[in-house]
């Protein structure tokens, strides 16, 4: 697991590196060097701590197809795997893997990988093959969705305007590799809206891959194959 991370935040950082001038001839927004650090897109630097072994040995065995830290707003800190067919949660009074797989259904396969997202103090996991699933950090295992217009599969999901969203979704034993599909605001377990959803045009058999990426506001991007890459801009009304 990564450690924590520092910010430095500048008021401009457009000026990129400068190996010319002399450093006494360099502007404040401009480097002479830079190293172990990331440059964010609003003018901060993160810098980068670098890795620490996390466990020797993991007596699972199966393959592992999800890793996710998950942190309620409390600043309480969850380790997740998937691992078999089981998911577990790290428990620091016991140094061990509890299973929280419960009822769900967690496919055995090493092709079937796990997304996670964070939302209203929850996260949500998918993976394509089995029923979506969430656990709010209390219970003692993972739930499945319930409730109307829950899709039976998505591929992917993430967090954008206030809403969660699943993407390449199945639905009524139908696949649908373009559409996302939105829950209801502010509530990311419901989806009482049957028309909350999008259907990217498909005509050349797209589908999408690790799909909508939030920017600002209203507008989130796209990223399909075989190609192409859309703008989604979200009408609530």
């Amino acid at each position: 697991m990564s450690q924590d991370i520092d910010y430095v935040v500048f008021d401009k950082f457009d000026g990129g590196i400068n190996t010319f001038n002399a450093l006494t001839n360099l502007k404040p927004n401009e480097l002479e060097d830079c190293q172990n650090v990331y440059p964010e897109s609003r003018g901060a630097i993160r810098k980068i701590k670098g890795w620490t072994k996390f466990l020797s040995t993991d007596a699972g065995g199966s393959a592992v197809t999800g890793l996710y830290e998950f942190q309620k707003k409390d600043g309480t800190r969850f380790k997740i795997k998937v691992q078999g067919a089981a998911i577990y949660v790290w428990n620091t009074s016991t140094l061990a893997w509890d299973n929280k797989t419960g009822s769900c259904t967690i496919t055995s396969n090493k092709n079937y990988q796990w997304r996670f997202a964070d939302m209203g103090d929850k996260v949500f996991a998918v993976n394509g093959y089995d029923a979506p699933i969430y656990w709010d950090g209390a219970a003692a295992s993972f739930s499945t969705f319930s409730g109307a217009n829950i899709p039976s599969t998505a591929e992917g999901l993430f967090v954008w305007q206030n809403r969660l969203w699943f993407f390449c979704t199945t639905e009524a034993a139908t696949l649908y590799p373009m559409r996302v599909r939105a829950s209801d605001n502010g509530d990311p377990s419901t989806f009482s809206d049957a028309n909350a959803f999008v259907d990217v045009d498909g005509a050349f058999g797209g589908r999408f891959l690790t799909c909508v990426y939030p920017d600002r506001q209203n507008y989130a991007y796209a990223f399909c194959i075989p190609k192409g890459v859309y703008i989604l801009i979200w009408d609530a009304t």
